[in-house]
């Protein structure tokens, strides 16, 4: 009879080679539940402590306890007993994270063929559904064993990756849904990636927007303005670093691991964004002529509403637009190319701005838009100054060097 070892490695490597899981798949489910783990160090006292006296005998110099010791002795035979299951125990845990870490590894990929994969979503969903596997990693990342933690963290970020794709994307036929659902999401993102700076926390799942920045494509979409302003914001917020500022109002710990993956990260984001505004994001982004409340669109009984454009959407598109052509700058070796994506996408931003802002910009002094569109809001026109001066310096330098 096999043991549970042998079939939790018989799925991981059936699964690393994107095989079909041809058995029952819900089979697999008493194998990969947690709670198994816990009582997989159980045996008998006569196996465990033949395992012990092996372990002794393989150390030069040690041997296993006599049948006399043990009599008199019971208390080390038990402390024995209660290590080596514990040991067990351990494993079991680690070959089921990894197991299950694999399995939403194929289920995210797009390599992986679609008969496979179908097959990988049902034995997550089902192991979801039956066994609260997300409460008990959040569990696990309390263990004090460090490998432990490490891998119930990787499979809770996947796990959670895996969820919102199948749940805040799924349901798409009712409005409401949609509109909740991206909300939520949004804020969801703000709370992770403010757990990275803060918490100095390095998950996966605290780089969904850096990595997979999809999330633009909903700009285009027919939802609420409040939303697509929201979204912008929150993007606004990243680039700038300043994710998760109303939520976390202690000082960042000056001990801890830096975050070495954040520049690349950032690079990527703005890289995303820059060629989302050449495809005409900024036509997509509505800035309707009432002001778009965090609420929603209406205004509330007792306040009088407000002429004019939404400036907090107009402020935070430009900002966001000027902060990724300096992230991208601050990489690029070639002075030519700077100065063409500069007038390319100040262009798209000035397109996007001119019929916003009255009187109009005068087309002799295109540099006026930066004081009328930051009037109202000293730190953004401060970011947005200090991210120009920034372009205008590896832009002199380039040239001095050339």
């Amino acid at each position: 009879m096999e043991s549970v070892q042998e079939i939790l490695d018989q799925l991981y490597k059936k699964v690393l080679l994107g095989a079909t899981l041809e058995d029952d798949i819900h089979g697999y489910i008493f194998y990969l539940n947690p709670d198994l783990s816990e009582q997989a160090g159980y045996t008998t006292p006569s196996l465990a402590q033949s395992n012990v006296n092996g372990a002794l005998e393989a150390v030069p110099g040690q041997h296993g306890p006599s049948s006399n010791e043990l009599t008199t002795l019971p208390e080390a035979r038990e402390c024995a007993e209660r290590h080596f299951e514990m040991g067990r125990a351990q494993e079991v845990k680690l070959l089921q994270l990894t197991a299950i870490d694999v399995i939403l590894s194929r289920v995210l990929s797009a390599e992986t063929e679609t008969r496979a994969k179908e097959g990988y979503r049902e034995l997550v969903k089902v192991l979801l559904q039956s066994t609260d596997i997300d409460s008990k990693l959040i569990w696990m990342l309390q263990k004090s064993d460090k490998l432990l933690s490490h891998m119930a963290s990787k499979c809770l970020s996947s796990l959670l990756y895996f969820q919102l794709r199948e749940k805040h994307f799924g349901n798409f036929q009712n409005p409401s849904n949609i509109v909740n659902s991206l909300v939520c999401f949004l804020e969801l993102l703000e709370l992770l990636m403010a757990s990275r700076i803060h918490l100095k926390l390095h998950f996966w799942s605290q780089r969904m927007l850096f990595l997979k920045p999809r999330a633009l494509d909903s700009l285009a979409w027919p939802i609420p303005a409040f939303v697509k302003r929201k979204l912008v914001i929150v993007i606004k917020k990243c680039l700038l670093g300043k994710m998760g500022e109303d939520l976390c109002r202690s000082s960042v710990p000056a001990l801890m691991a830096p975050d070495h993956l954040l520049d690349s990260d950032m690079l990527a984001l703005a890289d995303a964004l820059l060629h989302a505004v050449h495809l005409g994001l900024w036509k997509e982004l509505s800035v309707p002529g009432k002001p778009s409340y965090f609420g929603g669109d209406e205004v509330q009984p007792g306040c009088r509403p407000r002429s004019g454009p939404d400036h907090v959407a107009l402020r935070a598109a430009s900002l966001i637009t000027v902060k990724s052509l300096e992230i991208k700058f601050q990489n690029c070796t070639s002075a030519t190319e700077m100065k063409v994506d500069l007038q390319k996408f100040m262009a798209e931003l000035l397109t996007f701005l001119q019929p916003h802002l009255q009187p109009s910009l005068q087309s002799h002094n295109p540099c006026e838009w930066l004081s009328r569109v930051f009037i109202e809001q000293d730190d953004d026109m401060l970011e947005a100054a200090r991210a120009s001066l920034s372009i205008y310096l590896q832009l002199s330098r380039f040239v001095y060097l050339t």
